[in-house]
């Protein structure tokens, strides 16, 4: 059954949700795995609804792969704004803009690479 909850998150935020379990103690043992205070419980009027619920697993990508992703779409960027600036020597004030933007994205990317591998370690090292 979906349910609508309403309480207060351990960090003092409220809370609303949509949830979907099979009665109201799995609500309330959800409500107690998150660490929220339940105010009230209420089942949905209209079950059939399809609304987005809030217990459904969602597709987790491990930060070092969204850190790789950025670092990738940084160096794209920067190969595109530096040659976009190359081409566009005709009008140096605008060469120069895209020609600076791209050397400061190239360093940035790395960063993100090198974060990302940091972090790929670190997330390694947690599993195991």
């Amino acid at each position: 059954m979906k349910y609508s909850i309403t309480g207060t998150a351990s960090n003092g935020t409220p809370v609303s949700q949509l949830v979907d379990f099979p009665d109201e103690a799995a609500v309330r043992a959800y409500a107690d795995a998150k660490g929220i205070t339940l105010t009230s419980i209420r089942p949905l009027e209209d079950q059939s609804a399809i609304v987005p619920i809030a217990n459904t697993p969602r597709h987790n990508n491990p930060r070092s792969e969204r850190m790789r992703t950025i670092s990738s779409t940084l160096f794209i960027w920067a190969w595109i704004l530096l040659v976009g600036g190359l081409i566009a020597f005709i009008i140096p004030p605008l060469a120069a803009v895209l020609i600076s933007l791209a050397f400061f994205l190239f360093p940035l990317g790395a960063l993100y690479s090198v974060g990302a591998s940091i972090v790929a370690a670190i997330e390694e090292k947690q599993v195991s």
